[in-house]
């Protein structure tokens, strides 16, 4: 009987997620409630990764960012990025970038990491990483975004 190490398991998995992309739809959810709040599209400008949301899916939410400061006060969320100057790094991870906050205005530092091919974490931290937030967004795929618009 032939026997794989677990090692080797979990770094063809890893392979496999790092050969993946981050560039696509993808759905954020309520952290309590776990329904869908927005859907965001991943995408790349200039060998930086972005994110903007295509639509704000709980209408319990501002549509517009009332509390940023600046150039995105009460700017539409569907004309901003939300995320923006990611990096790519050799681990798969994208970082260096930052996030806004619509709820607060306030603007944090973050990263983003494909747990799966399906989930994508999104960590926004001010100062330390261990000091910050996570969500995990699913990947929309293309029979969910046809009956998201019906």
């Amino acid at each position: 009987m032939f026997r794989c190490p677990i090692g080797i398991i979990l770094y063809l998995f890893s392979t496999m997620i790092s050969g993946q992309s981050v560039i696509g739809l993808w759905q954020s959810t309520h952290p309590k409630t776990k329904s869908p709040m927005a859907t965001l599209e991943v995408y790349e400008k200039d060998q930086e990764v972005y994110v903007r949301i295509i639509d704000i899916t709980d209408h319990s939410l501002s549509r517009f960012c009332d509390r940023c400061k600046g150039v995105l006060k009460n700017r539409d969320l569907t004309e901003i990025d939300v995320i923006w100057n990611l990096k790519k790094k050799n681990d798969g991870h994208y970082k260096k970038g930052q996030i806004i906050d619509p709820s607060s205005g306030n603007t944090y530092k973050c990263f983003i990491k494909l747990e799966t091919p399906e989930i994508l974490k999104v960590r926004a931290y001010s100062g330390l990483p261990a000091l910050g937030k996570t969500q995990f967004w699913k990947r929309l795929k293309i029979e969910d975004i046809a009956s998201h618009s019906e």
